[in-house]
């Protein structure tokens, strides 16, 4: 038989909404609310967009600073109507579009841990959320030191001089991160293109901007 596509009804029904620290990406208080949930750039995005209705989407365990991030939306854009969505029948990863069309909404604001799926109509901002425990010097060492390593294995091998510093100049570097680190993408490349023999630095970035996959004009709510 082929695999169950949805989750059953009763659990839906049945689940509670925690507002603790229990998984996913979460906020440390080093942290503040304006750089976790990046408002200036949400900002940016919904004035772009012109939108005038705009649907904020947190996950469980982030609907405890869903008030200060609407209160700090609402002072940028005091024209724009934002609206906190209620608990999702979906995964907390994906868009919950239906429930925006609930409001009429012309943008939504996904937080946290996501799928990335692709969107229907409305255009989509998705807002990671930063961590405060990454070490760019030990992660910058770390793979120096690999980087190193490979390079002595070479000349072990008994390359002549030449030909592995030829080797070590055409190296290339694959960075793949946790959306909680995607901020700091770029930074890491900047840093790792200074080492020697990581000329060719590579980073899978993601669009958090999603536009939407249709130019018309958002449906109207369910019934």
């Amino acid at each position: 038989a082929p695999p169950p596509l949805t989750g059953e009804d009763s659990k839906v029904l049945s689940r509670t909404a925690g507002v603790g620290p229990s998984g996913g990406v979460k906020r440390c208080g080093s942290v503040s609310i304006s750089a976790f949930y990046d408002i200036e750039a949400t900002l940016r995005f919904v004035k772009d967009r012109k939108a005038t209705k705009v649907a904020l989407q947190f996950p469980d365990q982030l609907l405890g600073d869903a008030n200060v991030v609407y209160e700090l939306l609402a002072k940028g854009l005091p024209e724009v109507d934002f609206f906190v969505l209620a608990d999702t029948s979906y995964g907390s990863c994906c868009v919950d579009e239906v429930a925006a069309r609930h409001v009429e909404a012309e943008a939504i604001i996904h937080y946290g841990d996501a799928c990335l799926s692709a969107s229907g109509k409305l255009p989509v901002k998705y807002v990671f959320g930063r961590t405060s425990n990454l070490n760019l010097d030990r992660l910058v060492d770390g793979i120096e030191e690999i980087l190193q390593k490979q390079h002595n294995d070479r000349k072990q091998e008994q390359l002549d001089e030449a030909e592995a510093e030829a080797k070590k100049s055409s190296w290339r570097v694959f960075i793949f991160s946790h959306v909680k680190y995607s901020f700091a993408l770029d930074e890491i490349r900047e840093r790792l293109t200074k080492l020697p023999g990581a000329t060719n630095v590579l980073v899978a970035n993601i669009d958090a901007d999603t536009p939407s996959s249709s130019s018309s004009s958002p449906p109207p709510p369910p019934p």
